[in-house]
């Protein structure tokens, strides 16, 4: 049995000064300019998977602003939208207030979910992916619910094994099931590529199962569609879903999509391309299981335990920093000054910044738990949101 969560306000976060002490509600970060107010809608923030919020700074010392109990195992990661947190467990999709921790709703899900949701402002609508991994008979969903009243708008049935995380893009949402990849709109299906394989290397201890794929999603440009297939990547045209190309990446798991091209992380492999499919430049000495992470002027790979931000041009190591432990597939948030990546700390690391070169690849503060290294961490409404796995609760973390 997981033991019950606590809601006290402890410090939870370490810095060099020592723990930090509990300060007020979320809003406090829109005084100090730090972390950013807006919305962090899907598992990498943007539909292009990069990860990254440009104009935000991730703050030196970090406290608890609240904790609230999720009511089960956090088998997907955290998004914000309009000031409201979003997190699928078990059969359940949970709705709080992001600036408080109050829960506004729950609503039941009819299967577990297969992978991180997604929020739509603009139609106030959460989709979440889920399916029935326990029987088999009834297949993979992607299900619509209001975000305000949690009521449920409508479901569409996208294939009959596992469904990964989602990814938004004007009002479209594209779900990369175990076979196929599907474009819905309004609940109506725009078009379907099949003929995929599962994500899963048997000689390597990786399943088609939520903790690996809970948090791979497509990555969608203005005219393309990219996603991982079993050992490679593939480019759809986004409005057709037509094969443009299609390239080798060794046991390939995540893809994300920069202003100088697509980046596919693969257990064995990183591998950067242009946007139209030719090769620019290989690592086979990185690999992992989460997507590469995008800022402006580098790229961030999290190979095992190490975290390694990467020249974008050549893929030449910049720096690295040990993490101490094998990190999941949980795409790190990366903001103007530092990397946020879960392992067995959360961790801040530091990264270049004109002057500030030589402080790249330290350690800025860490977390005093152990948060889930298979659910990615959001950035929005002002705070950090972590989850904490063993006592199946949403941490939100502000300024010091």
């Amino acid at each position: 049995m997981m033991p019950s969560p606590t809601f006290s306000r402890r410090a939870l976060l370490t810095a060099a000064s020592g723990l930090t002490t509990g300060l007020a509600g979320c809003a406090t970060f829109e005084e100090s300019g730090s972390l950013p107010l807006g919305d962090w809608p899907q598992v990498a923030r943007t539909p292009t998977n990069t990860a990254f919020y440009p104009n935000a700074t991730v703050p030196s010392k970090v406290t608890e602003a609240w904790d609230a109990h999720i009511g089960g195992w956090p088998y997907t990661s955290p998004i914000v939208g309009d000031r409201r947190m979003f997190i699928a467990t078990q059969n359940t999709l949970t709705a709080i207030r992001a600036t408080s921790g109050k829960r506004t709703f729950e609503a039941d899900l009819p299967h577990e979910p297969g992978g991180t949701p997604a929020y739509d402002s603009d139609s106030s609508t959460v989709y979440v992916p889920a399916y029935d991994r326990t029987t088999d008979e009834e297949g993979a969903f992607v299900y619509a619910y209001d975000a305000t009243d949690g009521n449920r708008k409508w479901a569409r049935k996208v294939g009959d094994d596992a469904v990964y995380a989602l990814t938004l893009r004007k009002g479209t949402v594209y779900a990369r099931t175990s076979n196929a990849v599907v474009a819905l709109s309004n609940g109506e299906e725009l078009w379907r590529y099949n003929g995929l394989e599962p994500l899963e290397y048997h000689e390597y201890n990786i399943p088609d199962s939520v903790s690996v794929t809970g948090n791979i999603a497509p990555a969608v440009t203005e005219d393309r569609v990219y996603v991982p297939v079993r050992h490679g990547v593939l480019a759809l045209n986004r409005k057709t879903g037509e094969q443009r190309w299609r390239d080798d990446v060794r046991y390939a798991l995540g893809v994300s999509v920069g202003e100088r091209g697509v980046y596919a992380q693969g257990y064995k492999q990183l591998r950067a391309f242009t946007l139209d499919g030719s090769g620019r430049w290989s690592r086979d000495d990185i690999g992992g299981t989460s997507a590469p992470t995008l800022s402006g002027d580098a790229v961030y790979a999290k190979d095992g335990d190490t975290v390694r931000e990467l020249n974008p041009k050549s893929g030449e190591t910049r720096w690295s920093f040990d993490l101490r432990t094998t990190v999941m597939s949980s795409p790190s948030p990366v903001l103007e000054n530092a990397i946020i990546a879960p392992s067995h700390r959360a961790v801040a690391i530091r990264h270049g910044n004109g002057l500030q070169v030589k402080l790249s690849g330290r350690k800025l503060w860490e977390t005093a738990f152990d948060p889930a290294t298979f659910a990615a961490p959001a950035v929005g409404a002002g705070c950090l949101f972590l989850v904490d796995p063993f006592r199946q609760r949403l941490v939100a973390f502000e300024s010091a």
